[in-house]
């Protein structure tokens, strides 16, 4: 389907593409499953509570005030636990934005990049190259940039100065999030339709007949 099509040539500068592997870390991130604040409280009060139960159950302790002390301990290990986790996603996200400010050295180079109804090309000095609409997961608008996003780290980044102004970034925003959105619904449809031919049966054999 033929439609509206986008051209912007740049160089991204060392802040832009700092904040681009900012993104990148915050999206890596986001994608990793956290319980909620809540319920990270609900649990540690549950464990309070049961250790203690516990450990007067088992007759470790005769009186319920060592018991609150002993659940109050665990409470402190599992808080210690807890921030220890989140301690290593944070040198993890510390980690892949250093990655993918590391393997930004082609998003240097000048480029010009399309955004079209085949997808995002972008030619430059280290080549030419066409990114379906299949491929990418989301499309956003970041820290001056329209960033085109293939899984959660790599992606393609335009800067918003590259574009016309403020209305032909939202067109392009909202034009790249339609075009994603009918390749992905159009690729799990092909899917579905793949699986249902495979279980589909085929025609009942018959055994030719004897005059």
């Amino acid at each position: 389907m033929a439609g509206p099509s986008f051209e912007a040539e740049f160089v991204l500068t060392d802040a832009e593409l700092a904040a681009y592997a900012r993104r990148a870390a915050v999206r890596t991130g986001a994608a990793a499953p956290r319980p909620a604040a809540w319920r990270e409280t609900l649990l540690g009060l549950a464990i309070t509570f049961l250790g203690a139960l516990a450990v007067r159950e088992l007759g470790i302790v005769h009186d319920e005030g060592s018991a609150w002390g002993l659940g109050f301990l665990i409470l402190g290990a599992y808080v210690a636990g807890l921030l220890a986790m989140r301690g290593a996603i944070a040198r993890y996200q510390r980690g892949v934005a250093a990655f993918a400010l590391a393997s930004t050295d082609v998003q240097r180079l000048p480029r010009r990049v399309r955004i079209g109804a085949e997808g995002v090309g972008s030619a430059g000095e280290a080549g030419n190259a066409l990114h379906a609409w299949r491929v990418f997961t989301e499309a956003e608008e970041a820290d001056g940039l329209l960033l085109f996003w293939i899984g959660h780290v790599q992606g393609i980044a335009v800067p918003l100065r590259a574009l016309a102004g403020p209305e032909e970034a939202r067109a392009v925003l909202a034009f790249a999030r339609e075009r994603i959105a009918a390749a992905r619904a159009a690729l799990g449809a092909g899917h579905r339709s793949h699986a249902s031919d495979g279980a589909c049966p085929g025609p009942p054999l018959t055994r030719p007949s004897v005059p």
